[in-house]
């Protein structure tokens, strides 16, 4: 399956080249993996879409990584998702009164394996395009002090900051902690804990 490049390793939380579907189904099971007691659909759903930032933290730093990684997708596509790895016995649905989806051998062979997944989702591929950073240079800087940053508290990048949410900063005129409260992703609880630091990068890059 050809489609159009909407998201870019170096730039997103996750990257579609080829293969949507693969791509998508991918990211689901290797996020099911983590929990082996299983996972509510909809907890799921919320992690992959970015919606329960308060789960962050409670969850593994592993699970973290996953955190909005299809942020592209709306919760009814996601779903969509899980009830396709269902039918392909990638997924199972343990404990029907209290219902759950945890990863079958089928679903860790394909993760393992090459072979194309073709969960066939009922539905066009999403025509949303990216957004790029109009200083890849200043991109770079912000990445690299958000990295550092989560290297010292032990997360992933993703908690302190989205890698979207730094193209933001990029292609906006930034000048303070309001303007940073501005930009998805941030919030207060970010800007307050991040914001100093993200500032100082821009001022580097402004004065350099």
């Amino acid at each position: 399956m050809e489609t159009n490049v909407i998201g870019d390793e170096d730039l997103l939380d996750y990257v579609i080249e080829k293969d949507f579907e693969d791509t998508v189904s991918r990211i689901v099971l290797v996020l099911c993996k983590h929990f082996e007691k299983g996972i509510g659909k909809g907890k799921l759903s919320r992690i992959l879409k970015g919606r329960d930032r308060g789960a962050l933290f409670s969850m593994d730093p592993e699970v973290c990584e996953s955190f909005g990684r299809l942020y592209l997708l709306s919760l009814d596509e996601i779903m969509d998702f899980l009830e396709s790895l269902i039918r392909m016995d990638m997924l199972e649905v343990i404990e029907p009164d209290f219902p759950r989806l945890k990863l079958t051998r089928s679903g860790e062979k394909a993760i393992r394996s090459r072979k194309q997944i073709d969960a066939r989702i009922p539905w066009p591929l999403p025509s949303k395009q990216v957004e790029y950073p109009s200083d890849m240079g200043l991109f770079d800087l912000l990445r690299d002090e958000r990295n550092r940053i989560a290297r010292e508290e032990g997360v992933p990048p993703y908690c302190v900051a989205t890698n979207r949410s730094l193209v933001r900063i990029v292609n906006l005129d930034i000048r303070d902690a309001d303007d940073l409260m501005e930009i998805p992703g941030m919030g207060r609880s970010r800007v307050d804990k991040y914001g100093t630091t993200l500032l100082e990068t821009l001022n580097r890059r402004s004065t350099a």
